[in-house]
């Protein structure tokens, strides 16, 4: 249950972020969709913020449920993917990834 509350504490913040960052982005390039680029970019980083939290003294509850799970996935669907693939492939299960 507790990794729930993480992923949807997470996913809620995301998901606002998201939001928050779309709704600027529109006023100033409304024909293009700027936002989207923007956070997807931002995506790309989620393999490097995933290892600095697990370089850190944070718990792996946080960085890996809150944090990657929670905010980055809903932020963007690719850190999502990002995420399942880097396990994966942590799992040795390379040709599935």
């Amino acid at each position: 249950f507790i990794y729930f509350i993480y992923v949807a504490g997470g996913g809620a913040f995301g998901a606002s972020l998201r939001f928050f960052v779309q709704s600027i982005s529109k006023l100033y390039f409304p024909n293009f969709p700027v936002g989207t680029l923007i956070v997807n970019i931002i995506g790309l980083f989620n393999w490097v913020a995933s290892q600095h939290f697990n370089s850190k003294e944070i718990s792996e509850l946080f960085y890996k449920y809150f944090i990657i799970i929670g905010l980055l996935g809903s932020f963007t669907t690719f850190s999502a993917f990002s995420i399942e693939t880097i396990e994966l492939i942590n799992e040795g299960r390379i040709s599935l990834s």
